[in-house]
């Protein structure tokens, strides 16, 4: 199986206009995770379980997947 980065980064100017398709992939993370890690079953997941990487193990995404999550709502990109 591949891995697939779902880290939520911030890029300087400079570097998106060297490679603007940094900015697509972002916009593709952030998909992702909606749609792997709804809101309200994440909420379920973090009272149910004592450890992020049962969080992980319950919606079968990386540890990392599950913080990049969080900091989706920590940001206010999403609620």
């Amino acid at each position: 199986s591949a891995h697939i980065n779902m880290g939520i980064t911030s890029y300087s100017d400079e570097a998106v206009l060297k490679n603007p398709t940094l900015i697509n992939e972002e916009v593709a993370n952030i998909f992702a995770l909606l749609v792997l890690i709804p809101y309200d079953s994440l909420l379920y997941a973090l009272n149910k379980y004592n450890t992020l990487n049962e969080v992980a193990d319950f919606f079968g995404v990386e540890k990392s997947a599950i913080i990049s999550r969080l900091q989706l709502n920590d940001a206010n990109i999403v609620g």
